[in-house]
């Protein structure tokens, strides 16, 4: 197994040992994607890696390979006094992914981990270790800080590496992958909040082309490094790149409506397993685990990360009743003095006509927080969903911050219609991320672009 390169920031500061095992004469089993952590909370988390036979793509795909897994965890770089999961197996019915969720942890600490692979326990070799740190928990007044990011396009990408001189810096560069991260790497957050759209499928497509791009993502170089130090939650929105989706979103009548149901009819089934698969976002030994959650970071920081399309029981619904009225009931009971609540879809400011099919759905949430005293200066949600980055205010007061696309390939320029009044849209067509940090009486969001230029600051003040 090759080393990779890992420049570990501090974390693993200068002295410390990162332990590899050679690769055995013979040994095929690697982990090319490398390794995720997903799902942090004060005391678990889930462990995620894929077996494949290469570290790059071949032939368009990356290749898995059955065998075993386990992951090794310690609160020191040595792994002195380590713990061990089972033995995990990784089989094509799965795509030879293997994952665990971790329970016991202790909160506000820095974990160190790694996997064992290979064909047979007996064989298995180590890769380098990389690292998360559990949420401080309601008990701590700890700073918090967390990357909000939204749609990569490996096509996209592709198309744009394409288009470089075969010679040159520029090309080898991009060829490492999405230059945000890179940046997103030197920020170090504390989690990253990937607001949907990580990938986009083939239209039409099949259950291994699916699979393939989530494969062909997560092996780029700077995914595998940046996900290797920040642990993520996962969201998902509707993975349409291509027509029918456009189509859909651009014609806000019953036939551009009818469009977007078709489109998630034909592909839910398969498209939320793989969701499921591909990620670490749900307890693999959970049946029926929904998809919509909320974590207490800190002290003073609540966090709901919902779902679009997969739990509604119509098309004119986006969440589903069950996801409603556990979102009301949660933010209610909530003490949290912010509440940041993310969305796969807009809330408030969505692009063009606005989607009538949920306006009322929308309306009635709104007017809901704040017949129960759910203030504006208390509440800030967060999107993905559109290619550009804004701030927008809906008629109660409560605003909106859109990340826009990670990368400026898949950009566009803001709408000219939007059905809420619009404080901020980025000037120009660009990559970015939102940038959210919290302290006892401040929650400050930044938008920034791919290479971390803050192009406007949204700042909200607390109680201490």
């Amino acid at each position: 197994m090759r080393r990779r390169q890992i420049d570990w920031f501090g974390v693993l500061a200068a002295g410390v040992l990162v332990t590899v095992c050679a690769q055995a004469p013979g040994q095929e089993v690697m982990t090319g994607q490398g390794l995720l952590a997903g799902e942090v909370t004060e005391s678990s988390v889930i462990l995620q890696t894929r077996l494949t036979l290469a570290e790059s793509v071949l032939d368009g795909d990356v290749p898995g390979t059955r065998g075993v897994a386990c992951f090794e965890l310690a609160t020191n770089e040595l792994f002195r006094a380590a713990t061990r999961t089972e033995w995990l197996n990784a089989r094509a019915e799965n795509d030879f992914i293997v994952k665990i969720k971790i329970t016991g942890l202790q909160p506000g600490t820095l974990y160190y981990y790694r996997a064992w692979v290979g064909r047979h326990p007996k064989l298995a070799q180590t890769d380098v270790a990389r690292a998360f740190k559990t949420l401080p928990g309601a008990e701590s007044d700890a700073p918090v800080k967390f990357v909000v990011g939204g749609a990569m396009n490996y096509r996209a990408l592709q198309q744009e590496i394409a288009a470089l001189p075969m010679q040159g810096n520029a090309r080898a560069d991009l060829s490492m992958g999405y230059p945000a991260l890179r940046t997103l790497y030197r920020v170090r957050p504390d989690f990253y909040v990937a607001a949907g759209n990580s990938v986009f499928y083939d239209e039409p497509a099949t259950e291994e082309s699916m699979r393939r791009q989530w494969h062909v993502q997560f092996v780029l170089p700077r995914v595998t490094q940046f996900f290797s130090i920040v642990p993520a939650y996962w969201m998902r929105a509707l993975e349409f790149g291509s027509s029918r989706r456009e189509e859909a979103h651009s014609n806000s009548g019953e036939e551009g409506q009818s469009l977007l149901t078709s489109a998630a009819t034909d592909w839910s089934v398969i498209a939320t397993r793989l969701f499921r698969e591909q990620l670490p976002v749900t307890d693999p030994s959970a049946t029926n685990a929904v998809t919509y959650r909320t974590h207490r970071v800190s002290r003073h920081l609540q966090l709901w990360l919902l779902d679009a399309w997969n739990h509604r029981e119509s098309k004119k619904t986006l969440w589903g009743g069950a996801q409603r009225e556990w979102l009301q009931r949660t933010l209610k009971e909530s003490d949290a003095a912010f509440k940041v609540v993310v969305s796969p879809e807009p809330l408030i400011g969505v692009g063009g006509e606005e989607d009538k099919a949920h306006r009322q759905e929308r309306e009635e949430f709104f007017t809901w927080l704040k017949e129960n005293a759910i203030v504006p200066e208390r509440v800030l949600f967060l999107s993905g969903g559109l290619p550009w980055q804004q701030q927008v205010a809906h008629a109660l007061g409560y605003e909106e911050l859109t990340c826009g696309p990670l990368h400026a390939e898949i950009a566009a320029p803001p709408a000219v219609s939007v059905a809420a009044k619009r404080l901020y849209a980025s000037g120009r067509v660009q990559g970015g991320y939102l940038e959210i940090t919290c302290r006892a009486s401040e929650l400050r969001a930044v938008f920034c672009d791919e290479l971390g230029k803050v192009m406007r600051e949204v700042v909200r003040s607390g109680v201490q």
